[in-house]
């Protein structure tokens, strides 16, 4: 299927029109998936050759195919579940820094990245005649991995770090950008301004503790508001990434106008068996969506390669509300051709 319904997928390009964010299918409802820890992943069935640097599989046929059977597993669990499915380049850690560490050159970088966006796009088109709706997203990781013990980057450091990255994804024409991990605004900040220099859509998400702060000690609503403030609230939406539902509920609880930001949840507890997880999300995932009906992009991490059991745990949290008495405001499944 085309994104965004009817359209030709070829004519969902940005880099002219920035209003053309609002054509993203997961705005106009209907439940989504994100992946169930790409890099947790790879560390485990590639013997950590790479050290969670998911992006070097690139560089090599075995890489791409396995890369290619990793995305078809969460498309088919999308569509067994009547999802709709983001898929998220394996380019969390394919910035300079791990680019150095790997001795990858800064013209072979810009070229993964783009083989990213490239193989994400044909997973999309395998599946253009199924009755799925995907969406291709660049996904850029924090400079320091959320390690608050780094000293903070500027908004300009920020900019001139991942504005690359950024432009490789908007050339190779992925549908939007993730900036996947957040811990501190101002990186964020940068992320967003270099993403509406190219015209491109994207989405923040900012880690979360079990106190429903960042790892910085700054709240949730802090560092929301304080990135739309500096960017026109130029971000499509907010994600929490947290270790428990519970996190994220923490977080929310509140009446504030920036709560209706979020649109994402993702459960990444590395500590729990993936068994645990997957009952967390669908138990206390259902709670939390009670309360906020209008998040509908959910994922998780697990600690093995059996994704598919919380890619259908998301979306049976979902699904539970979109069935209670009071639905919720996309449940019509509209975004279906």
């Amino acid at each position: 299927m085309a994104i965004g319904g009817t359209t030709p997928k070829d004519s969902f390009v940005y880099g002219t029109n920035e209003s053309k964010r609002d054509d993203l299918p997961q705005l106009r409802g209907g439940e989504f998936l994100t992946d169930c820890g790409l890099e947790t992943t790879t560390f485990q069935e590639q013997d950590d050759t790479y050290h969670d640097a998911a992006f070097m599989l690139l560089r090599t046929r075995s890489g791409r195919q396995w890369l290619k059977r990793y995305y078809r597993s969460h498309v088919n669990a999308a569509l067994s579940t009547d999802s709709g499915f983001i898929l998220e380049t394996p380019t969390l850690r394919a910035h300079p820094d791990w680019a150095w560490d790997f001795d990858v050159s800064t013209t072979e970088l810009d070229a993964i990245n783009s083989a990213a966006v490239e193989l994400a796009r044909s997973i999309a088109d395998e599946f253009a005649t199924q009755p799925v709706t995907l969406v291709t997203s660049g996904c850029i990781g924090s400079r320091h991995d959320d390690r608050t013990t780094q000293s903070n980057m500027t908004i300009v450091e920020a900019m001139e770090y991942h504005g690359r990255q950024v432009a490789a994804f908007a050339h190779a024409r992925a549908d939007m950008i993730t900036a996947t991990a957040m811990a501190q605004c101002d990186e964020a900040v940068g992320i967003v301004r270099a993403a509406r220099v190219v015209g491109i859509p994207v989405a923040v998400s900012f880690n979360v503790g079990g106190d429903g702060r960042l790892p910085t000690g700054r709240s949730l609503g802090d560092a929301i508001t304080t990135v739309d403030a500096a960017t026109g609230s130029a971000p499509v939406y907010y994600i929490v990434r947290c270790e428990h539902p519970n996190d994220a509920a923490r977080a929310l609880d509140t009446q504030a106008e920036w709560v209706r930001r979020v649109r994402g949840l993702s459960v990444v507890s590395s500590s729990r068996a993936e068994e645990e997880v997957s009952e967390l999300v669908r138990r206390q995932g259902r709670s939390l969506l009670q309360h906020h009906s209008w998040i509908n992009v959910l994922g998780g991490c697990t600690t093995s390669a059996r994704i598919e059991q919380t890619a259908k745990a998301c979306a049976v949290a979902a699904h539970a509300m979109s069935t209670e008495s009071a639905p919720r405001p996309w449940s019509n499944h509209s975004w279906v051709d």
